[in-house]
């Protein structure tokens, strides 16, 4: 009687000498999920940084009338003045009061030759051209006197005062200066004339123009939001932030603003441009440039594209697909390309 022994391996050994073959055979497959490209055009939001400043219509100059000494300085940059608030008090400099005494005493002179020639005229005795040159002279003299009073220069002392109520952006004058005629001792500026300067990258700003829409923000205060219009945009580089300048104005300028020099974010919306639209996770990046995954005929295709604008989700890619293709947006980084794709659950 013969006796055979079963092995318990050999099922396993049978199972792995089949299913050999075709594991070998079975070609690698990537799993990936993909969506449909399309045409259409893209807005593009780029930031910008900037601080609140005086408006050059809100700010007023104090202008000295005459040369002066200072005598006090009564306010300090920085510092928030009512209209009328003194400023600075000044005296009149030697060279000034001689100024005035000499057109005081040239009007003086005037006066009194032009009545006299005026009863020579009456009793015949000089010529009305003769009274004609008094009453010139008088006129002048009295003119030139009218300039120094108005300048200040007939007093001893006198107070500069805040033309407007703000922010005393300059000051210029420390007690003991000695002041030229048309010297600015201190520039004051409203806060109801407060603009947005802003810069842009010089790529930006060339697609911006005067009259665009911009949302400015207040990180130290809440981050509220403000509307606000580009009034003007730069025609140079600043050569120290190499940025180009940018004013904005507000839309409805509320009344509780900031303090001036507190910083603003502008979040600018650039025209919009046309192109080819896809999920920005399609778009990678390595040492050749930029490109995407399609798929075709069931494998991965790479194409370098060239981007226009993006958001956080789309982007718009110029060249590079056609308009219709199927684009790799997940499971896309560690392709190759011409490895087989299949779609996965989304």
């Amino acid at each position: 009687m013969k006796h055979y022994f079963r092995s318990p391996l050999l099922p396993i050994l049978l199972s792995f000498t089949v299913l050999l073959p075709i594991s070998a055979n079975a070609a690698p497959s990537a799993g990936v999920t993909t969506m449909a490209a399309h045409s259409g055009s893209l807005s593009e939001t780029v930031l910008s940084y900037g601080t609140l400043a005086a408006a050059p219509a809100g700010s007023r100059n104090v202008i000295v009338q005459y040369d002066a000494i200072v005598e006090e300085v009564m306010v300090h940059a920085g510092e928030y003045v009512a209209q009328g608030t003194p400023l600075v008090r000044i005296t009149t400099t030697p060279a000034a009061a001689a100024q005035y005494a000499q057109a005081r005493s040239a009007y003086d002179l005037a006066r009194s030759e032009f009545q006299r020639q005026k009863r020579l005229n009456k009793a015949g005795l000089s010529s009305n051209d003769q009274l004609a040159t008094a009453r010139k002279s008088l006129n002048d003299a009295l003119a030139q006197l009218k300039a120094q009073k108005k300048a200040g220069a007939s007093t001893g002392s006198t107070l500069l005062k805040a033309p407007v109520g703000g922010v005393v952006t300059s000051l210029s004058a420390a007690q003991g200066d000695q002041l030229t005629a048309g010297s600015a001792v201190a520039s004051v500026s409203s806060k109801k004339g407060l603009v947005a300067r802003l810069g842009l990258e010089p790529e930006d700003a060339t697609r911006l123009s005067p009259g665009d829409k911009a949302t400015l923000s207040m990180p130290l205060d809440g981050n509220r939001k403000m509307q606000a219009t580009l009034r003007s945009v730069g025609g140079m580089i600043d050569p120290q932030s190499r940025l180009v300048p940018t004013i904005a104005t507000f839309d409805n300028p509320p009344e509780n603003l900031p303090v001036i020099g507190t910083t603003m974010v502008a979040h600018l919306s650039l025209p919009p441009r046309e192109g080819i639209l896809v999920p920005r996770s399609a778009i990678l990046e390595d040492g050749e440039g930029t490109y995407t995954y399609t798929v075709e005929n069931g494998k991965a295709a790479r194409h370098n594209v060239n981007i226009l604008a993006e958001t956080d989700t789309t982007s718009l890619i110029g060249k590079g697909i056609a308009p219709d293709a199927t684009v790799i947006v997940s499971g896309n980084a560690a392709l190759e390309d011409g490895i087989a794709v299949h779609e996965v659950s989304k």
